[in-house]
């Protein structure tokens, strides 16, 4: 998916962001992308903050390139190679570079290729004999590549994007997945408990949301941790309510006692997410042995319709 993001733009794939110089056309052309008839879609800055992100997608640096290597007589460094097997089909494509080999994907070959000048119209075939005497390196930052050309969703057919972020307790990392589609990967059965948020913070860089759904059984202990996938961290506890706040709950044992709460059965979830829910008052014993004549005002407000007005 091609995204914009202020006034970067970014290819969404394989559940996370990548930024892009969209006037980059070895780049755009090998990712499967024309600027011309792909509209970006724009990102939230709540989107934005829960896609983890990759480095860059560039066109990759090569040092020396196009001087004679000395690995390959007659063979440029640069050039792109490509190894067989006994049957005859590819299993391998290798750039050349001046301290030895280095094995890429068919998506950096073709990137690679189309950004300089090649001397053949196809890779240079390698024999293996040739190949296990030059030695291999990895000085190019491509492992996070994509392997192939990607596929592009039309954003005009499916404008809504959504992120989701799954870690059972056993689990090593977390799975991201994006959805695209017509509408909210809801059934619509369920737009009866979508709460619509007043939104105390309404600035243009705000991330709260504008309405919240949270599905009956869904965990509501959670302990934050960061946006990355393999986060271990157990940050701060807070208990989400179906009405789309989250209230703070203090570690202190007096209060998780008090409230029968055990830590450790806190699911995992990604701050940049669980800061989309409105702010609630922070939940501890000390709080709760306060007493107030009056709760105190403020914030934003929103209008309660009367029955008549809301249909009822």
């Amino acid at each position: 998916m091609l995204a914009r993001h202020g006034e970067d733009t970014y290819v969404i794939w394989g559940g996370h962001r990548s930024l892009i110089d969209a006037g980059d056309r070895s780049l755009t052309f090998n990712l499967g992308l024309d600027p011309g008839a792909t509209s970006p879609v724009a990102m939230s800055n709540a989107l934005f903050d829960a896609l983890p992100a990759t480095e860059p997608l560039v066109v990759p640096q090569i040092p020396d390139v196009g001087a004679p290597s000395r690995w390959l007589p007659g063979t440029a460094v640069g050039s792109v190679l490509e190894s067989r097997d006994a049957g005859g089909a590819v299993n391998g494509f290798y750039v050349l570079l001046p301290q030895g080999i280095q094995q890429i994907s068919g998506f950096v070959a073709d990137l690679i290729r189309t950004s300089q000048s090649q001397d053949s119209p196809t890779p240079q075939l390698i024999s293996p004999d040739r190949l296990v005497d030059i030695p291999d390196v990895d000085i190019l930052n491509v492992d996070y590549y994509p392997e192939t050309t990607l596929n592009f969703i039309d954003t005009a057919a499916n404008p809504v994007t959504c992120v989701g972020w799954s870690k059972m307790s056993t689990d090593r990392q977390a799975t991201v997945t994006v959805l695209s589609g017509r509408g909210l990967p809801v059934s619509p059965a369920m737009d009866v408990n979508i709460v619509k948020l007043v939104r105390d913070d309404r600035a243009p860089d705000s991330v709260v949301a504008d309405q919240t759904l949270v599905l009956p059984g869904a965990a509501n202990f959670v302990a934050t941790t960061s946006g990355v996938v393999t986060s271990d961290t157990r940050e701060s506890l807070y208990w989400l309510s179906p009405q789309g706040v989250r209230f703070g709950i203090s570690w202190d044992e007096a209060t998780l006692r008090a409230l029968n709460l055990n830590p450790a059965g806190a699911a995992q979830a990604p701050w940049p997410i669980v800061r989309t829910f409105a702010a609630g008052p922070a939940i501890s014993r000390d709080s709760a042995l306060l007493a107030r004549d009056t709760l105190p005002g403020g914030g934003q407000v929103a209008l309660i319709p009367d029955a008549a007005q809301a249909g009822g």
